[in-house]
Parts: structure tokens; C-alpha cells; sequence
């Protein structure tokens, strides 16, 4: 298959294909930028095979993953707000050839090693080669390694996922037939570059011919003037980001012109969802994976009413079902098979069943309909004096409870139930809060699920799309105690 930054620039080369702070470049410029950085890249180090990178929302950077897919190069892409020990930890496990960073994260790459060549992007621009190489024959090999991405951290040890073409193109292939995209739609990228969800729209954009407008960060402004001035058509977001879009007079008056707002990373309350339907907003909610190259269910925003609580329906090329059982409504591991699909990890084998599906360990269940709802990972199941609780059904009913903004619940080591519920509340104002709000809890779930201990909190500790990150709850300041009486 012919290299696609290389096919792009050739079927559509005066269509932009880049915006970046009022700056834009056509798919032919685009190629040409690649171009250049990968003979610069070529003069400083002639034998390549894999390279990491440490960058961030910016152009230049953008123009450094497409040098690298042009140069055929696998790609560790680090997560910028990784500590000098992570990174340390994660470039052990990859063993890059090369790390190329921006300079304003020199201080964490020195902190991090000393044991791998390294080199600035801004002193990588400054090198004069004197090679002009076209690289204007490059192709694919759908089943070679392109990208590699460690999992968030959420669970612990980071594994380095390997990504193939394959899966990248699937997952295009997959998203345009769920989403009917076409080149002239247009798509805002509000999340990380390091991050699938972030990437996964790069290679899009050349696959499908569409703009990409990269912002620097979430910024309301930033994004209604970007909304206004390029006629954005997709927007992919954390449910946090829009439920700060939302609040903004003007967003609600632009949302009209999208067509798609595809959320991901956590669940979407219902009054933030019935909100987005008052204002006929096409949401569309997903479900997906760094070891599935992006999103592989989602949900129409026609069955978001519907369907409250649904990931919705598997990519045509996807067969997902759920551990041990047939039974619709049956909750269990859920398992997924398709081109999605990563080969494996570099550090650790992938968890296949004996038909070959990929463990996610994320539990939940299929309706009758065949819909998925996630009920959280299988790690979080908390299991207390025997029974089985499900932290995401627990937050998502106290999500609805007047005054609380935000809830994490995860069990504590208790001597007598084995564990015990207990939940994290980010509330609107933690000195009025009234207690009473809780007693409405038990009305909804079971006693045995619900919190035996409420934490009052500012803020949730969450990764760079908005993801909770669990394992340190524990360590977060306690504004507030709450243990209700029963």
C-alpha cells in the first residue's frame, strides 16, 4: 500500500490539512515538511529503526509524527506529563534508538536518562543536510509496528502497545462507516497528540482527506473561534470538557454546525446528555482502547435516549462479546476480536481467550439489542461480605444527586466485609453541601452497594484526557468526611 501522507499529498495536494494558531498547510505542504525533517533526522543518525518522541499539541510536532510515518520509523509516543521516573521507565521498556524532544521538556529528559541519544526538535530544524532524498516510493506494510503507546497507568505498570498499520486503518476504515465522515468535513482536536484518541485523527486526516485544527489546550475561547473561522463539523472530547463547553453561551449557539461530538475517556452524565438533546447536539458516546487503535463501539446520538448508559454497537469489523455467557444482560469480561486489535505488547503477552478475543478486562454487559454498557474494569470490582458491586453504577447514580459534581467509588480492605464501599465527591460547594442528598442513594441501588464513607474532595486525580486514575485516590487532600447513619 502506498505511504499515506505520500497518497494524500497526491490526490488532494492544495486541500489544508493542518491548522494550528491561525497557521494552515495543504496536504503537498505537509509532505514537504515531513520531507525535510526526516533528511535532517537521516544526517544526524543514518541507522533508524525506532525513534520516541516528547512533544505536544503544536504544529511542529505534528509535522515530526508525519516525518516518521513517511520514513516508515516506529514511533514511541510519550505522554508529556509523565514524571522523569516514568519516562525513565517506559524508554527501558521500549529501547528507542533516538529520543527527539521538545526543548521545553529538556529538564524532565535529562532527569529521565542519559543512556539513549537525544536530540531537540528545535535542533533537529537547525541541521543542514546535505541530502535531498524525495522518499517518494515509501509504502506499507499493513502488518509492520508504526506507532507504540504505553496504557495510561490507570492499573499500575504501563505496557508499550504496539500498533500496526493495520490497526490504524481499520480503525478509520471502522469510524468513517460509523460515523459517515467525508473530506469535507472538518475536525477539531482538543485531546493530546501523545494519545490515541489524539493521533488517531492525524492518521485519519490523511486517510480521509479531512483538515485537522490542532489547539495548543482546552480553551473554550480558542475552540468557539476555531468553531466560527473553519467550520468544524467533528469535535472529540472528555465528557468534563464539554460539560465546560456547555455553560458557554456561544458554544451552544455554534453547536448546530457539528455534526458529530465524540466523547470517550469516561461516562456521560444524564443531565448532561439530556442537555446536548435539548440542544440538538449530535453526541456521540464510544467505547474504546489504546490496544484497539481508538474507538471500537459507539453509540448514535439517535439512540442516546434510548440507550442511556450504552457505548452503543461494535465497528462492522469488530466481534465483541462478553465472557461466559449468551445471555443478554449477563455481566462479564468483555472480549473483543478484529483488525483493531493490537499484535501485542513489547514488555508482556497479550490475554487472548482460546478462539482468539482480546481480554479488556472492562466488565460489562450486551442488551438484547445487542448494545454494550460498560460497567468498569475488572481490577475495581469490589467485593464486599460476597457480593459483587460495580463502582461505575454506583458513581453514575450519585452523579444524579443534587450538588454533586463528580464521584469515584472504590472498596477499602475492611476485617469483616472483606472490603467496603467508599466514594470520592467533588460537590459544588463543600460547606453547604447537605448530607440529606445522600439518604436519596438507597432509594436507587441496594444498601450493600452503597458508600459506607464519603470523601469530600476538590478535584479527582485524572491522566491528560480527563481519565480517573483510581490508584491515588487514596492519596488525595480530605476536605470532608461523611459516614452516613443507618
Amino acid at each position: 500500500m502506498e505511504n499515506w501522507l505520500l497518497k494524500r499529498a497526491r490526490l488532494t495536494p492544495n486541500k489544508i490539512g493542518l491548522v494550528f494558531e491561525n497557521n494552515n498547510w495543504t496536504f503537498s505542504e505537509l509532505k514537504m515538511c515531513a520531507n525535510t525533517l526526516l533528511n535532517q533526522l537521516y544526517h544526524h543518525k543514518q541507522s533508524l529503526s525506532r525513534v520516541a518522541v516528547l512533544g505536544s499539541n503544536a504544529a511542529d510536532f505534528y509535522h515530526l509524527l508525519l516525518a516518521l510515518h513517511l520514513g516508515n520509523i516506529e514511533t514511541i509516543i510519550l505522554n508529556n506529563r509523565l514524571t522523569a521516573q516514568e519516562i525513565k521507565q517506559q524508554t527501558t521498556i521500549a529501547q528507542p534508538d533516538l529520543i527527539i524532544f521538545e526543548e521545553k521538556f529538556t529538564e524532565k529528559l535529562t532527569l529521565s536518562t542519559t543512556d539513549y541519544d537525544s536530540l531537540s526538535l528545535e535542533s533537529l530544524k537547525q541541521i543542514n543536510s546535505d541530502t535531498a532524498l524525495s522518499f517518494s516510493e515509501t509504502t506499507i506494510d499493513l502488518s509492520q509496528t508504526t506507532t507504540i503507546m504505553f496504557t495510561s497507568g490507570t492499573t499500575g505498570t504501563p505496557k508499550a502497545v504496539r500498533q500496526t498499520y493495520e490497526n490504524h486503518w481499520s480503525s478509520a476504515i471502522g469510524s468513517a462507516l460509523n460515523l459517515g465522515l467525508s473530506q469535507d468535513d472538518t475536525w477539531l482536536m482538543t485531546v493530546p497528540l501523545f494519545h490515541i484518541s489524539g493521533y488517531s485523527m492525524l492518521i485519519k486526516g490523511l486517510i480521509y482527506g479531512q483538515t485537522v485544527c490542532l489547539i495548543a489546550k482546552f480553551n473554550p475561547d480558542t475552540i468557539i473561534n476555531t468553531l466560527t473561522t473553519y467550520h468544524v463539523t467533528h469535535l472529540s472530547l472528555v465528557p468534563t470538557m464539554l460539560e465546560v463547553l456547555l455553560n458557554n453561551p456561544s458554544f451552544r449557539r455554534l453547536g448546530s454546525q457539528l455534526k458529530c461530538l465524540l466523547l470517550g475517556g469516561a461516562a456521560l452524565s444524564i443531565d448532561t446528555l439530556e442537555h446536548c438533546i435539548r440542544l440538538n447536539l449530535p453526541v456521540i458516546q464510544s467505547f474504546g482502547m489504546t490496544e484497539t487503535a481508538s474507538q471500537v463501539v459507539a453509540l448514535n446520538h439517535h439512540d442516546a435516549r434510548k440507550k442511556i448508559g450504552s457505548s452503543g454497537l461494535p465497528q462492522l469489523a469488530i466481534s465483541l462479546k462478553i465472557a461466559d455467557t449468551v445471555e443478554p444482560y449477563s455481566t462479564g469480561e468483555i472480549l473483543i476480536k478484529g483488525p483493531n486489535v493490537t499484535p501485542g505488547y513489547l514488555n508482556s503477552p497479550l490475554e487472548l481467550t482460546e478462539d482468539g478475543y482480546f481480554k479488556t478486562g472492562d466488565l460489562g454487559y450486551l442488551d438484547n439489542e445487542g448494545f454494550l454498557f460498560v460497567s468498569g474494569r475488572q481490577k475495581e470490582l469490589i467485593i464486599s461480605g460476597g457480593e459483587n458491586i460495580y463502582p461505575l453504577e454506583v458513581e453514575y447514580q450519585l452523579k444524579q444527586l443534587p450538588m454533586i459534581k463528580e464521584a469515584a467509588v472504590i472498596g477499602e480492605q475492611d476485617t469483616y466485609w472483606g472490603e467496603r464501599v467508599v466514594a470520592y465527591l467533588v460537590v459544588t460547594d463543600i460547606d453547604d453541601f447537605n448530607t440529606d442528598a445522600l439518604s436519596l442513594l438507597s432509594k436507587k441501588i441496594a444498601a450493600y452497594k452503597c458508600p459506607k464513607t464519603y470523601y469530600l474532595v476538590k478535584e479527582l486525580p485524572k491522566n491528560a484526557i480527563g481519565k480517573l486514575i483510581k490508584r491515588e485516590l487514596p492519596n488525595q487532600e480530605i476536605i470532608r468526611l461523611i459516614q452516613p447513619t443507618r
